[in-house]
C-alpha cells in the first residue's frame, strides 16, 4: 500500500487567492520611512481540500515581488511580512514614479512546493513624485 500526502498532491489541496489591493497609490517622501511607512494588507488566500474539508496542510504564506525583486520584512523601498500580510513602503526616489507592479505567489508553508498559481498574481501601486 502506498500512501499519498494529501498536502503534496495538486488533485487534493489547492489555493485559492483573493482580490489584491488596487488602486495604490504612494506620494514619494510621503510616511516615515520603514517600519512605519505607508502601508497595506492583502485577505488571506484559502486552502481547498478534497475529497473532505481539513486543516492538516498548514499555514499559507506568501512570497511577495516589487518590479521583479523578492521582498522581505526589511527589503526597501517597499517591506513585506508574510504573517500579517502587510506591506510598507517608503521612498524618495524619484526614478520610481511611475506604476510598478507587486506579485504575489501563496504557499503552503509546511509545503513549498503546492504553489497557488503561475504566473503570479499582480496588482500595481502607482507611485507619484
Amino acid at each position: 500500500m502506498t500512501l499519498i500526502n494529501p498536502c503534496t498532491d495538486a488533485n487534493f489541496v489547492s489555493i485559492t487567492k483573493t482580490a489584491l489591493p488596487s488602486g495604490l497609490v504612494y506620494t514619494l517622501h510621503d510616511f516615515d520611512p520603514i517600519p512605519n511607512g505607508y502601508s497595506f494588507s492583502h485577505d488571506a488566500f484559502t486552502v481547498n481540500t478534497s475529497p473532505f474539508n481539513h486543516d492538516f496542510c498548514g499555514e499559507v504564506h506568501y512570497k511577495m515581488n516589487f518590479e521583479g525583486n523578492l521582498l522581505s520584512k526589511t527589503s526597501m523601498p517597499m517591506a513585506y511580512d508574510t504573517e500579517t500580510r502587510q506591506f510598507e513602503i517608503y521612498s524618495e526616489d524619484v526614478s520610481l514614479a511611475g506604476y510598478r507592479t507587486i506579485q504575489v505567489q501563496a504557499f503552503l508553508k509546511e509545503y513549498p512546493t503546492l504553489v497557488s498559481l503561475k504566473p503570479h498574481f499582480e496588482t500595481q501601486i502607482e507611485i507619484i513624485d
